[in-house]
């Protein structure tokens, strides 16, 4: 397969310098603390990489999901048809605005693409994250 990806991260912010292209990850998130579930986590985005490896132009749809490890729960975050013309790169950026949880536990994002209308959907790289519930706060007494 031509179209590849290359990788997906979660972070607090993604910034794209318009002059360079470059992007800068702020704060990227491996864990969520909440107060208790469940519970809704706050704005958040994610980023991915894709290639197309060859001079051909192709097409795929590339979707970002995310899973919970322990459960059966996987909930489509974004979806787009894409069109490579020959070598390029192309980044998929994210924004949750807010995204309901039910448990605490370990999670994933993953990055999948479908070649074809009729193709089953290849996963390709993941970020992993958890969540948990934060402990009581101090009180007045033990600060």
């Amino acid at each position: 397969m031509s179209i590849t990806h290359d990788w997906v991260i979660a972070c607090q912010t993604a910034l794209v310098d318009r002059l360079t292209n470059k992007i800068s990850l702020i704060h990227v998130l491996e864990q969520f603390q909440v107060p208790k579930f469940p519970a809704v986590l706050p704005p958040f985005q994610i980023v991915a990489l894709w290639h197309n490896r060859t001079e051909m132009a192709a097409s795929a749809r590339l979707r970002i999901e995310v899973e919970e490890l322990a459960g059966d729960s996987s909930s489509v975050l974004s979806e787009e048809e894409v069109v490579f013309a020959g070598r390029v790169s192309h980044r998929s950026i994210c924004i949750v605005h807010a995204m309901t949880v039910l448990r605490p536990g370990a999670y994933r994002i993953v990055a999948r693409l479908q070649p074809s209308d009729s193709a089953a959907w290849l996963e390709g790289n993941s970020h992993p994250f958890v969540l948990t519930a934060a402990g009581p706060a101090p009180s007045a007494a033990e600060a």
